[in-house]
């Protein structure tokens, strides 16, 4: 077994040799068109950052949803290939899968554009979707190292993400052989990744429980990993950790139309990964089904000030409606809210600042713009849009 170990590791390293100078590896999967390294001038208002690919869909979805809806940018970088063990047409088919997943997310064809993004001295995959370009997905495709233990698997090495974490392993190599990272190079990468797309909101797995809890140890390393770059970023923005598989322990709050959506989104999922259901039929009676029906947050840290004024709204002729700055937050001190009408009918707030804001939708159809800036004691935040539909 140890020697298997050892021409593992000889492999992977020979294929980061012969490889890890090229440009960039050139897909060969349906739907997808190769490009030159990423360059973009635009931010990322949410990323996410998980283990592996479907651990979004699972977790962190509606929200997700409701993010592209809004026609947010959103990012997702998944930081192992979630391989198994498996050889690569496995992980390669999770990625595929991912990508057709936030597609029927988005409503949009199923075709993305690939490149590289330089991060240092290292690239990650990236994909960006063709149709709606602000909707990204990164892979770093480090290997998962077996979400039960930690001790890896003989196919890649035996290595892990734990092992990095603990410093049993100073380096890992990515389960394509293209690159190799230590523990400190990961997290500055992560790091790197956020300074680049500097997201208001990043949100990344359950990073309160510890290992050895009921939840996969790779979703807990991707939390903690995330959590340390989080806490390097220079920008103001709000980090969150979402409930991994003990959330089918608490009551289902993903309902009616989102509860749907996420289903056939999850399921799209499916059709690429065999190891998971791929239909309401399949996913009756498993714990897929409680997870699809559940999400919840359990931490959040602030860093400066953040202003969020909400998702866009559709609202009916009269109705009172409300404005919800809830996902605002301080690092520290109070919060004062500044609300400012862009454009549309006038309206009358019930109060020009705090957090329950109202006021009565104009009897015609007219689309209103409200900007949000929240302040503390020693900053104020960037602005926040929100448009009010009424119809």
């Amino acid at each position: 077994m140890l020697m298997k170990q050892i021409l593992a590791h000889i492999v992977l390293r020979l294929q980061f040799l012969a490889h890890g100078r090229r440009r960039r590896i050139t897909p060969t999967l349906a739907g997808v068109s190769a490009t030159d390294d990423y360059v973009t001038t635009q931010l990322v208002d949410a990323m996410y950052i998980v283990a592996h690919p479907d651990d979004s869909l699972l977790f962190q979805c509606p929200d997700t949803i409701r993010q592209i809806d809004d026609n947010r940018v959103v990012a997702t970088v998944h930081l192992s290939a979630g391989d198994g063990g498996r050889k690569a047409e496995f992980w390669l088919a999770r990625e595929e899968g991912i990508r057709a997943a936030y597609a029927l997310m988005a409503g949009v064809v199923n075709h993305w554009s690939s490149s590289s993004l330089r991060v240092g001295d290292h690239r990650v995959s990236l994909f960006s979707l063709t149709s709606k370009p602000q909707v990204l997905v990164i892979f770093l495709r480090l290997p998962d190292g077996n979400f039960e233990n930690g001790k890896g698997h003989p196919r890649y090495g035996a290595q892990s993400l734990l092992k990095l974490w603990r410093g049993s392993r100073k380096v890992i190599a990515t389960v394509d052989g293209h690159d190799t990272y230590s523990r400190n190079e990961l997290v500055d990468t992560l790091t790197a990744i956020l300074e680049r797309f500097r997201p208001r909101l990043i949100a990344t797995q359950d990073y309160v429980q510890g290992f050895g809890g009921s939840d996969h140890i790779d979703h807990s390393l991707a939390a903690q990993f995330a959590r340390l770059a989080h806490r390097n970023c220079s920008f103001s923005h709000k980090f969150v950790g979402y409930l991994g598989y003990p959330v089918d322990e608490l009551r289902p709050n993903v309902q009616g139309d989102l509860l749907k959506r996420k289903q056939e989104v999850f399921y799209a999922y499916g059709a690429f990964d065999e190891s998971v259901c791929n239909s309401e039929e399949s996913c009756r009676g498993t714990r897929y089904a409680e997870w699809l029906s559940r999400q919840y947050i359990v931490g959040s840290e602030t860093i400066g000030v953040v202003a969020d004024a909400g998702y866009s709204q559709r609202v009916a002729r009269g109705t009172v409606v409300a404005l919800d700055p809830s996902m605002s937050s301080t690092e520290v001190g109070d919060a004062t809210y500044r609300w400012t009408q862009n454009s549309g009918t006038p309206v009358t707030l019930s109060s020009g600042s705090g957090t329950e804001v109202t006021f009565v939708a104009p009897d015609h159809s007219t689309t209103i713009e409200f900007t949000l800036i929240v302040t503390s004691e020693f900053e104020e935040s960037d602005e926040s849009v929100v448009k009010i539909v009424v119809i």
